[in-house]
């Protein structure tokens, strides 16, 4: 795959312009109206990111009063632009979730042989995955646990697993395009039968889960959740620690670097492990109601306006520790949240023919709960009726001569910005983003992280993942990681606003192409 992509390079990049020329051919990309880039500028973007970063408002987390007051200001700004209200009338989506936090003295989980051999974890051996557990059966190997049989691959074709639970490796075959997370295979494991799911930790967490300090820092840790529908079927899961899956792993004849890397090495075939699990966990729980802010511009085509360009960023970030320290979140996402905003404020001026629907996630933080809520529970508008989301996350930062150290290796350049997921659902929603850049920003696109199998993970990482699981076409916007990401020196200092700018004007003019063309893109 490329990894970076500049039209100011010669022959590979006319190679792409003539690429992108032969798919665009009969369909003319419309003109962006006079002026419109122009309103969106530096000044107002600064004054948006000073006012999301600033101390009064304790880092914006999710469950904090200080993000009620950031709704209240988003929302104000996109009903003084001549938004309204996408729920009902209202631009506040309210959904409720769930703060917990383990009670280590009344959680176990118990394997116990077929021979009478049992091994005891107590919480902190191992970690609850989704809002509570409690099952006890016999544990059946099921390979990797998923269940993708577009994809040609299926673990539970033929498994009966009523009563049983699942034991799964972290990971996913070779050339498999989206491997699902330990989530999301729970949900297939529920599907089949199982009562319980048992998963091995992503790999890039196991020497996370090796250090003394883990036990401590899971046991104090609240977990934050989606209070979701009864038809949302989550099963009983946990995370299992490299101690408490080793009994596993030695009855399936693993070891735990192999379980990393099982093929050709290993029989991934479905098994019982001759082993029986319980487990339960008790919580403290506490039901708190947050929202998204959703505002809708409605299209000018009686005959379009049905359709909807989905742009978002979320306004969430981090709690305030208990010493006072403020994660400010200048960049993470005050920058996409400020871009969101002048786009919003530049639709206004220049309506397209399709709607526009602005989305302020929240919960992102907290594992994408907010964008959760709007795709699986209760959308604002059909998830059929939006023609594409254009995300945007960290699009404030560059790497300049003051930010060579290693954290900032993934961090872009002044001119560059990642582009992940244009290519995966429409190819020429790919397309026109790239004819679209070179019309106008001529920003220096990078691909690095397209891939779903990067390790960063970022393809799934951010709120257009929730979008693109129900194969809706989406584009997410990121400058990169850099050394101030969660933490309290992630300040409006460190943001190029020039950049910013760029970045900002290139996905308005991306979504008014989108919202104003004859045909919506199409999920190939």
């Amino acid at each position: 795959m490329r990894t970076r992509s500049s039209f100011r390079l010669g022959l590979p990049a006319l190679a792409l312009l003539l690429t992108v020329s032969f798919l665009l051919q009969g369909s003319t990309l419309p003109d962006l109206p006079d002026k419109s880039l122009g309103t969106i500028n530096a000044d107002e973007l600064r004054m948006h990111i000073e006012f999301l970063a600033s101390p009064e408002l304790g880092g914006r987390y999710t469950l904090s009063p200080q993000l009620a007051v950031v709704n209240r200001y988003l929302a104000s700004r996109l009903r003084a632009y001549g938004f309204k209200g996408a729920v009902e009338g209202s631009f506040l989506q309210e959904y409720d979730v769930r703060r917990s936090l383990p009670k280590p003295q009344d959680s176990l989980l118990t394997l116990t042989s077929n021979q009478g051999t049992e091994h005891s974890f107590r919480y902190g051996e191992f970690v609850l995955d989704g809002p509570s557990v409690d099952f006890q059966g016999e544990v059946v190997f099921v390979g990797y646990g998923i269940s993708a049989p577009e994809q040609g691959h299926d673990d539970y074709a033929d498994l009966d697993l009523q009563g049983k639970v699942a034991f799964a490796l972290s990971g996913g075959p070779a050339g498999m395009d989206d491997v699902p997370d330990a989530g999301e295979k729970s949900v297939m494991a529920s599907r089949a039968g199982a009562a319980g799911f048992l998963s091995m930790p992503p790999e890039r967490f196991l020497r996370v889960m090796r250090r003394p300090t883990f036990k401590r820092f899971i046991l104090s840790r609240d977990q934050v959740s989606l209070v979701e529908s009864p038809s949302v079927n989550r099963p009983s899961a946990v995370i299992l620690t490299p101690d408490s899956a080793a009994p596993l792993l030695t009855a399936a004849g693993l070891v735990l670097d192999i379980a990393y890397d099982p093929p050709p090495k290993f029989d991934m075939t479905p098994r019982s492990l001759g082993i029986r699990a319980e487990a339960q966990v008790a919580m403290d729980e506490e039901i708190f109601k947050v929202a998204n802010v959703a505002g809708i511009l409605e299209g000018s085509d009686p005959g379009l306006k049905d359709q909807h360009i989905v742009i978002s960023a979320h306004q969430d970030h981090l709690e305030t520790r208990d010493d006072g320290t403020i994660f400010p979140g200048a960049d993470d996402d005050a920058s996409g949240v400020a871009a969101v905003l002048e786009i919003a404020q530049s639709f206004a001026a220049f309506p397209p023919r399709r709607s526009i629907l602005v989305m302020f996630h929240s919960g992102e933080e907290e594992g994408l709960l907010g964008s959760r809520y709007n795709t699986d529970v209760a959308p604002a508008v059909p998830l059929e009726s939006i023609v594409a989301n254009l995300n945007m996350d960290m699009i404030g930062r560059s790497k300049g001569e003051d930010a060579s150290g290693p954290g900032n290796s993934l961090l872009t350049g002044p001119n560059g910005v990642y582009v992940i997921g244009a290519d995966r659902i429409s190819r020429q929603l790919h397309d026109i983003n790239i004819s679209t850049n070179q019309d106008f920003e001529k920003l220096d696109f990078d691909y690095t992280l397209n891939d779903p199998s990067h390790p960063s993970r970022l393809y799934y990482r951010s709120d257009h993942w929730n979008y693109g699981k129900h194969e809706v076409p989406f584009i997410f916007f990121f400058s990169g990681i850099h050394e101030d990401y969660h933490r309290p020196s992630d300040t409006v200092d460190k943001i190029d606003f020039a950049k910013t700018t760029a970045v900002a004007r290139h996905i308005f003019a991306l979504a008014w192409r989108l919202a104003t063309m004859e045909e919506r893109v199409k999920a190939d």
